[in-house]
């Protein structure tokens, strides 16, 4: 009985995985087609199937803390590996697909920052500011600079 209910929940949080990995698609072909519409909605649904995944997350910890027989078993992996090893490659399969939606995720996020960055810039042009370089400080801090003030030319 509790193999399944591991079984179960195991499926759906690859089920809620793979539906986020569709939309984190979804945002990237929105984020690149500079189609900002939907990208709030999606915003939205990124956070409903990450909230889901996180309550199947804390279902299958409670089931499977009871199933710690070992003090020397540290992760949820070693736990399902030892106690039900028929859902080793399911878990095995929900860890590799983490990794694609964190690099997913990772790769939308330099769009959108790249986006964010030629917005500013036009923004600076329409507004008739100086061309803006974005640098960092030691600190890791961004300073922006002049870039007409710190031009080779203007020396």
């Amino acid at each position: 009985m509790k193999s399944q209910q591991i079984k179960t929940n195991l499926t759906t949080i690859l089920s809620n995985i793979n539906e986020l990995l569709e939309l984190l698609n979804n945002e990237k072909s929105v984020l690149s087609d500079s189609s900002f519409d939907n990208l709030a909605e999606i915003a939205h649904q990124k956070k409903q199937i990450i909230t889901a995944i996180e309550v199947h997350d804390t279902q299958l910890k409670t089931l499977l803390q009871t199933e710690k027989k070992s003090t020397n078993i540290q992760t949820v992996y070693e736990i399902i590996q030892e106690n039900f090893p028929q859902c080793t490659s399911l878990w095995l399969e929900i860890e590799n697909s983490l990794k694609i939606c964190k690099n997913k995720n990772a790769v939308n996020g330099i769009i959108l920052s790249n986006n964010r960055r030629q917005i500013r810039e036009s923004l600076a042009i329409l507004l008739g500011q100086p061309n803006q370089i974005l640098l960092y400080g030691a600190s890791g801090e961004s300073v922006a600079t002049n870039s007409i003030v710190n031009s080779p030319i203007s020396a």
